[in-house]
Order: C-alpha cells, then structure tokens, then sequence
C-alpha cells in the first residue's frame, strides 16, 4: 500500500492557501506583503495567525479562522491543480494493482 499526504504533494495548494491568506488579511484592512505569505507556506492556520497577527489588531482567532475557511471554500471550488507527476504515480500505482491511501489533517489540527 502507498499512502500519500495530500496537500502540497498530491495537490498544489500552497497558491491557493497564499491567496486565502491575502484576502483574509485585505479583508480586515491588512495588506499582507509576499514574503509574509512565503513564510506561511505549509503552516498551520494557528502559527500563520500568531505570526500575522503581530502588529495588526486582528479579530479573534476563531473570528478570522471562519473568514479564512469561507475563503479558502471559495477558492477551492473553483479547481485545485493536481500535481502532474503525482497524477501520473496515482495512475501507475493503481495499474499495478497497489492500493493507495491520501492522508491529511484537518485544518487547524496541530
């Protein structure tokens, strides 16, 4: 059996997490600049809020957390791109009969 994480290596996520993360924070009057998004790549909502937070008056965490999550609903809806070479792993693996298994962890999950 071959289990894969999903997020950032099955499906390319990071863009759409930056994104989510920029119009949450513009939403609330917070320009978020591109090197602070590049640090937040891969980390959860609870470490990306304390960082994002510092200097900023943001709303509370479960505040933010719900404007986040309807964007990043929104967001998802409309595609997520699949890795190429992981498309092409899935479809070999399932050719040669091996069961494959894709694992995450709930959002805000330490």
């Amino acid at each position: 059996m071959a289990i894969f994480d999903c997020d950032g290596t099955i499906l390319d996520t990071e863009p759409i997490c930056a994104e989510t993360w920029a119009k949450t924070l513009n939403s609330y009057g917070y320009p978020v600049t591109s090197s602070e998004l590049a640090w937040g790549t891969g980390r959860t909502f609870p470490t990306c809020y304390r960082k994002f937070a510092q200097g900023r008056k943001l709303l509370p965490e479960k505040t933010v957390h719900r404007a986040y999550t309807a964007f990043l609903n929104r967001l998802m809806a409309t595609g997520v791109d699949v890795f190429p070479d992981a498309r092409q792993t899935l479809h070999w693996l399932a050719g040669e009969g091996i069961p494959i298994g894709i694992a995450t962890k709930p959002q805000g999950a330490p």
